[in-house]
C-alpha cells in the first residue's frame, strides 16, 4: 500500500509538470508470480551466470508470488509480510535466485525503464543477462553463498532505480528479469524482496505555443512579448524570436514561460515568427523539437502610434530672423496623407504650392513675405492625418518668423577639415574620425540651429545643426563620422551623418534660411586628401594642406606645395609559382618609399623604408606610399601576390580585400562579435578597403579602393564569429560600396556574365548562409532562372576570397537590389520605394506598398475594375514570372521571407518583385514531388500563411484573368524550348556546376541527378491542379521565336480540334481582356 501511494504521488507530479513522459502499465508487478531457486547451490552450472539469460530453462524452479520474505519478529506491527514465506532460509542459505519473463510489444515506443524495489538486505538485477540495477550488493565474485555487506536500514521502503539505455539489452518480444537477493548473514533475523518494472513511453508530441501576451491585434506599444508554451521547454534564446524581421535582443524566463524584449518596431504591421534554426525542445526523453512553422507559431500585430502626428523638423526653425521668406519645409514624425497647399496659411493667406510625400519634407511655397513678423498657422479645415487604421489627425501649432532684409545671419566659414584621420583628434569614444572645423569670424555669436553641413550639393539639408551657439571669433569641430549625433549640452561632440571622401567631393556649410544658402563651400569638390593631413585656409584665406593639423584653433603656416608621384611596382598583382624580386620606385626625387605587408596603410611612422627589392616567395600583400618633405604623400598602392596556391584555388578568380586590422576586429571592427558590432548598420560601420580582382588564367585584374560593410540578416548577424571556421557563423557575407569617398565613384568593369551592366556602385559578397559550402549555387541558379524568363535579376559570379591574405572560402559576388540596380534595368529617376521581407523599408516609404496590400485585401480581383486597379499598381506579368523559378525550385524559406519589391515613385510606377536569397531550394528541404503552390503559396500554416506575397497570390488566384496570365507564362517558359524546359534548365545548371565543381571538394550533384530529372513530372500536375496549365489548346508554331532567315515562313496550327487562330504582330493580346472577344487589332491566320 505504501508503494502504491508513492507511485500515485509520482503520477501527480508528472501531470503537473507537463507531458514529460507517459508511464505505461508495469511489465512486472509487485505481487506477480516469479520462478525462484533457493541458494543452497549455484542456480546454474558449470556456467554460474547462465540462469540470468533468457535461454535458461527454469521449468524445474518453484513458482511463488512476491513479496518473498521471512521474519522472526513476533510483533505483527513491525514484522514483514508477503506472499511467499521462506521459512527455511535462516541458518540454511543466504541468497535467493528469482526469474520473471515479460513481453515488450513495441520497443520503439519505450523511452526508459524503472525498477522499483523493496529489499532487505541487498540485490543485483539483470535483464537478458545484462546487469541493470543493484542495492547493497556483495563484492565479486558473486556466488550462491554471497552476503550483503551491511544490514539494510529498517523499515525499508520502495526505491526507484533508473535502468540504463535500453538499446544495450532490451529486445522486442520476450525478455527476462533475473534477480539474486542477498541476506546480510546466514543467521539474519529477516529477509524481504518485491519489485515492479515500469516502462516509460516516449513522449512524441512537440511543444506548441499556448498563448502570447500581448495578444495579436492592434497594440500601441510593443517592446516585449511573453510566450507561454504548453509545457516546459529548454534551449530558448533571444534570437529565436523574430519581430519585424529582426531577432529579439533580450530574454528572461524559464520552464514554459519566456519574455522576449526588443526595440520597438516602426508603427505598422509587425510580423512575429521564429527562427527556423531555433533549438527549442521540451524536456522529454528523448526531447521533442518545437516546430517554428507549427500552429500559432507566427502572428501579427498592428502597431499604431497612440499619438497624433506632429512636426518633427521645421525649416527655417520657429522664431528665426531671416532676410527673406518664400518657402517653409515641414518634416512630420511619420508618413501622412491629405497635405495640400491651402493647409498652411502665411499671414492668413494660403500657400501657393506644396511638394512632398510620406513624412516629407513638404515644401510649401508662397510669394515673398513682407518685412516684419510673419505668422504661419494651419488651416482649421485641413485633412492631414497619419496612415494608421484610425487616421489620427494632425494638430499643428502656429509658428512665426521675422523678416529683416538687413539681418546679419552670421559670418561663418569652413576653416579646416581632415578626410582621413588615422592618428589625430579623437572623439568621445576615442575613435579617430574625420572632422570639419567651422569658424565664426564675425563679431556676434551665432545660433547654429537650422544651419547645415552637406557633402552633396543637391541635398543642402543633409545634416542640420541643433540649437548650439558658436561665439564670435571661436571654432567648433564637427566629427564627420556618420554617427549622426546632435548634443546641445556643453562639451557634447557633434557628429554628421556622412563621412568625407579622400578622393575629393563637395563640401558645403549652409545657413538656416529657406531655401538654404551656401555661405562656405568647396565646389565642385575639394582636392584629394591624405592620412593625417588636413586641408584649410591659411592666413590669407587660401586653401592649403596642413601638417600637423590644428582642429579648434588658428591654422598655422603651410609648407606643402605639391604631391609625391605614386609608387610604381615592378611586378603587378597576380598568381605566381616561381619566386621573383619586387622593386618599388617613385618619380619624385628624394622621396622615401614605405611599405607594409600586414594590410595597414603605410604612414611616416608605420611601415618599412624600402631600400632593396623584396623577394616574393610566398603569398604577400604589399602596400606602399612615397613621402617627401613639403609634399603631400602619394596615394596608397596595393598589390596582392598569390604564391603557390593549390590547384583548386587557382580555378576561380581571386578577390583580395585588404584593410587595417582595426577596421575588422576590436572595438571599431565591423567583424567584431565582442562587442557585437556585426549587428550595426549604416555608413558609420563602413570601413575603407582595397579590393583586387585577379583572373587566374592571365592575371588580368582590377584594383579599386572602396567601402566594406558586413552583410546579412538579423539571425546571422547575431551569430557571426570570426574565431570559428565553421560556416555559416565563421563565413561572413560582405558588401562593397564604390564611391568618390575612396577613389572612383563607381566600379566600371564587366564583372558579371549574362548582363550588359558594367558599372556598379554596390556589390554583395554572398557567403551563402544556408548553402555555404556544397553545392553553393542554389541562389545563383534561382536568380539566373528569373533572368532567363525575362525578369531583372541580380547577376553574380564566383571567386575565392582572401581577407588580408587569409583564404576565407569561395564566395558569390552579385548585384544588390537597390536604386542603382533598379535604374540600370528599368531606367527612371532616383526616387524609389524599395521593400524587403516582412515589409521592411529599404528606400522611400511604405505609403504605396501598404495601400496596395490594403486594397487587395479589401477588394476582390475577380471584379474587373479591381483587377485593372491592381494591374495599375503592380506588374502582374512580373509577379507571375517572379513566382515561376520559386515554384520550380520549391524555395522554402519563402514567401514570408527572402524577397524584394520596388516601384519608382512616379505616377506610372508599379511594384515589381525580385528574387533574392533562394538558398532553401532545389531539394534543400523537400522532395521534388512537393507542391509549392498548395504549400508555401497557399497554406494558412505558419510561417507562410497570410504573409505579403502569399496574400497577393491567394487573392489574385481566383481571377480568371490571372489564371490565364499564369497559364500563358507557364506555356511560354515550360514548353516549346522555353527558358524553363528541362533542357534549358539543365544547360544553365551544367554551366554553373562547371564553374565551381573543381573548387568544391566532393561537389554534390543532386540538383542535376535528382531534382531536374524528377521535378517536371510533379510540377505539371501542380500547375494543372491550380488551373495554371492550359497548353493543350494553345497554337503551335513551326518555330517558337529566335533568329530566322530572310523570307522565313511562319506556320501555325493547333493540337486540339481545328479552330480559328488569331494573332497580332504589335505585341498586343489578340483577345479582349475580361470578355474573350477578338481584339480589333487581331489578324486571322
Amino acid at each position: 500500500m505504501k508503494h502504491r501511494i508513492a507511485v500515485d504521488l509520482l503520477g501527480l507530479v508528472l501531470s503537473w509538470w507537463g507531458t514529460i513522459s507517459a508511464e505505461a502499465d508495469p511489465l512486472v508487478t509487485t505481487g506477480s508470480t516469479w520462478k525462484y531457486f533457493k541458494g543452497k547451490t549455484e542456480a546454474s552450472t558449470p556456467d554460474t551466470t547462465a540462469w540470468r539469460t533468457l535461454a535458461f530453462n527454469d521449468s524445474a524452479w518453484t513458482s511463488g508470488a512476491a513479496p518473498f520474505y521471512y521474519d522472526t519478529d513476533t510483533n505483527p506491527a513491525t514484522a514483514y509480510t508477503g506472499n511467499t514465506r521462506l521459512s527455511d532460509m535462516q541458518n540454511s542459505y543466504t541468497s535467493v535466485f528469482l526469474r520473471q519473463k515479460f513481453v515488450v510489444t513495441n520497443l520503439a515506443s519505450l523511452a526508459a525503464l524503472t525498477l522499483s524495489a523493496i529489499n532487505d538486505d541487498g540485490f543485483i538485477a539483470w535483464i537478458n543477462g545484462t546487469q541493470v540495477a543493484s542495492y547493497n550488493p556483495p563484492g565479486a565474485p558473486i556466488t550462491f553463498t554471497s552476503v550483503a555487506p551491511a544490514a539494510a536500514t529498517e523499515p525499508p521502503g520502495y526505491q526507484d532505480y533508473a535502468l540504463p539505455d535500453l538499446a544495450g539489452y532490451l529486445k522486442e518480444g520476450t525478455n527476462v528479469l533475473a534477480v539474486q537477493v542477498f541476506n546480510v548473514s546466514l543467521g539474519s533475523s529477516d529477509f524481504l524482496f518485491a519489485a515492479e518494472l515500469v516502462p516509460t513511453l516516449k513522449e512524441t508530441t512537440p511543444p506548441v505555443i499556448a498563448s502570447v501576451a500581448p495578444e495579436p491585434g492592434v497594440v500601441t506599444s510593443l517592446t516585449q512579448i511573453t510566450v507561454t508554451f504548453n509545457e516546459p521547454v529548454t534551449g530558448v534564446d533571444a534570437a529565436d524570436l523574430f519581430v519585424f524581421g529582426l531577432p529579439a535582443t533580450g530574454i528572461s524566463g524559464s520552464g514554459a514561460v519566456y519574455t522576449f524584449t526588443f526595440p520597438q518596431p516602426p508603427y505598422e504591421t509587425v510580423s512575429v515568427s521564429w527562427s527556423l534554426a531555433s533549438g527549442i525542445t521540451d524536456v522529454a526523453s528523448p526531447p521533442n523539437s518545437f516546430d517554428p512553422r507549427g500552429p500559432a507559431a507566427s502572428w501579427l500585430y498592428e502597431l499604431v502610434d497612440p499619438t497624433s502626428p506632429t512636426v518633427a523638423v521645421l525649416h527655417p526653425p520657429d522664431g528665426l530672423t531671416v532676410r527673406k521668406l518664400t518657402q517653409v519645409e515641414v518634416l512630420f514624425d511619420r508618413p501622412v496623407t491629405g497635405v495640400n497647399a491651402a493647409d498652411l496659411l502665411v499671414n492668413g493667406v494660403a500657400a501657393q504650392s506644396v511638394a512632398g510625400l510620406g513624412a516629407g519634407p513638404y515644401v510649401f511655397q508662397f510669394p515673398a513675405a513682407p518685412t516684419g513678423v510673419v505668422r504661419c498657422v494651419w488651416a482649421a479645415n485641413h485633412e492631414i492625418t497619419d496612415l494608421s487604421p484610425t487616421l489620427k489627425p494632425f494638430f499643428g501649432l502656429a509658428f512665426q518668423y521675422t523678416v529683416d532684409p538687413q539681418a546679419v545671419v552670421g559670418d561663418l566659414v569652413i576653416n579646416e577639415f581632415m578626410a582621413e584621420n588615422v592618428s589625430g583628434l579623437k572623439d568621445e569614444e576615442s575613435d579617430q574620425e574625420d572632422w570639419i572645423e567651422i569658424y565664426n569670424r564675425g563679431r556676434t555669436d551665432v545660433d547654429l540651429e537650422g544651419w547645415s553641413l552637406t557633402d552633396e550639393a543637391d541635398e543642402p539639408g543633409k545634416w542640420v545643426f541643433p540649437a548650439v551657439t558658436l561665439p564670435a571669433n571661436r571654432y567648433v569641430v564637427v566629427f564627420a563620422s556618420a554617427k549622426d549625433r546632435k548634443p546641445t549640452s556643453a562639451g557634447g561632440k557633434l557628429h554628421t551623418n556622412f563621412k568625407l571622401g579622400v578622393n575629393g567631393e563637395y563640401l558645403g556649410l549652409l545657413n538656416a534660411e529657406s531655401p538654404r544658402q551656401a555661405v562656405s563651400e568647396l565646389a565642385p569638390e575639394f582636392p584629394e586628401q591624405r592620412n593625417d593631413v588636413s586641408y584649410g585656409r591659411d592666413a590669407g584665406g587660401q586653401w592649403r594642406y596642413f601638417s600637423p593639423p590644428t582642429p579648434g584653433t588658428l591654422n598655422g603656416a603651410s609648407t606643402i606645395t605639391n604631391v609625391v608621384a605614386p609608387v610604381h611596382f615592378s611586378v603587378r598583382r597576380g598568381f605566381f609559382n616561381a619566386p621573383f624580386n619586387l622593386g618599388l620606385a617613385t618619380e619624385t626625387p628624394a622621396a622615401t618609399v614605405r611599405y607594409t605587408i600586414d594590410g595597414s596603410p603605410p604612414t611616416e611612422t608605420n611601415g618599412v623604408v624600402y631600400t632593396n627589392p623584396l623577394t616574393i616567395s610566398a603569398s604577400r600583400i604589399v602596400r606602399a606610399v612615397a613621402f617627401a618633405p613639403n609634399l603631400l604623400p602619394s596615394r596608397v598602392v596595393t598589390h596582392t601576390y598569390l604564391f603557390g596556391l593549390p590547384a583548386n584555388r587557382r580555378l576561380l578568380p581571386a578577390l583580395s580585400l585588404v584593410t587595417a586590422t582595426n577596421n575588422l576586429y576590436g572595438k571599431t571592427g565591423i567583424m567584431e562579435y565582442n562587442p557585437r558590432n556585426t549587428t550595426k548598420h549604416g555608413i558609420a560601420w563602413e570601413r575603407p578597403v582595397s579590393a583586387e580582382f585577379i583572373r587566374p588564367e592571365d592575371n588580368e585584374s582590377f584594383q579599386i579602393d572602396c567601402g566594406l560593410r558586413v552583410q546579412g540578416g538579423g539571425y546571422i548577424r547575431e551569430r557571426y564569429n570570426y574565431r570559428t571556421t565553421t560556416p555559416p557563423e565563421g563565413k561572413y557575407s560582405f558588401r562593397l560600396y564604390f564611391r568618390g569617398d575612396y577613389s572612383e565613384g563607381r566600379l566600371n568593369y564587366p564583372w558579371f556574365p549574362d548582363t550588359t551592366v558594367e558599372s556598379f556602385d554596390t556589390v554583395v559578397l554572398r557567403a551563402g548562409m544556408n548553402d555555404p559550402t556544397n553545392p553553393f549555387i542554389r541562389d545563383e541558379f534561382a536568380r539566373l532562372l528569373a533572368s532567363d524568363v525575362g525578369q531583372p535579376a541580380a547577376h553574380g559570379t564566383f571567386v575565392n576570397l582572401f581577407l588580408n591574405g587569409v583564404y576565407k572560402g569561395y564566395y558569390n559576388p552579385c548585384e544588390r537590389i537597390d536604386i542603382d540596380f533598379l535604374r540600370a534595368y528599368h531606367g527612371g529617376g532616383e526616387k524609389w520605394d524599395v521593400i524587403a521581407s516582412f515589409s521592411e523599408l529599404r528606400e522611400g516609404d511604405l505609403t504605396a506598398w501598404n495601400s496596395l496590400r490594403n486594397y487587395v485585401n479589401a477588394n476582390s480581383p475577380t471584379n474587373r475594375p479591381v483587377y485593372e486597379e491592381v494591374m495599375r499598381r503592380m506588374d502582374l506579368t512580373n509577379f507571375v514570372e517572379y513566382l515561376l523559378p520559386h515554384i520550380y525550385g520549391d524555395t522554402d524559406d519563402w514567401p514570408h521571407n527572402n524577397w524584394r519589391a520596388a516601384r519608382e515613385r512616379s505616377p506610372a510606377g508599379r511594384f515589381r518583385f525580385y528574387l533574392w536569397d533562394a538558398e532553401w531550394s532545389f531539394g534543400y528541404n523537400n522532395p521534388a514531388t512537393h507542391d509549392t503552390i498548395a504549400g508555401q503559396l497557399s497554406s494558412l500554416s505558419p510561417p507562410w500563411g497570410g504573409t505579403e506575397i502569399q496574400r497577393l497570390f491567394t487573392r489574385l488566384k481566383p481571377s480568371a484573368e490571372f489564371k490565364l496570365l499564369f497559364a500563358d507564362r507557364v506555356h511560354k517558359h515550360f514548353y516549346n524550348d522555353g527558358a524553363m524546359t528541362d533542357a534549358k534548365i539543365k544547360a544553365r545548371y551544367e554551366k554553373l556546376k562547371g564553374a565551381v565543381r573543381g573548387t568544391i571538394s566532393g561537389f554534390s550533384d543532386t540538383i542535376g541527378t535528382s531534382w531536374i530529372p524528377q521535378r517536371r513530372r510533379s510540377l505539371t500536375n501542380h500547375f494543372a491542379k491550380a488551373g495554371f496549365l492550359l497548353s493543350s489548346n494553345a497554337p503551335v508554331f513551326n518555330q517558337f521565336g529566335g533568329r530566322v532567315p530572310k523570307g522565313f515562313s511562319l506556320t501555325m496550327g493547333t493540337l486540339a480540334p481545328a479552330g480559328v487562330i488569331y494573332f497580332t504582330t504589335n505585341g498586343t493580346d489578340p483577345r479582349v481582356m475580361f470578355t474573350g472577344a477578338v481584339s480589333a487589332e487581331a489578324l486571322t491566320y
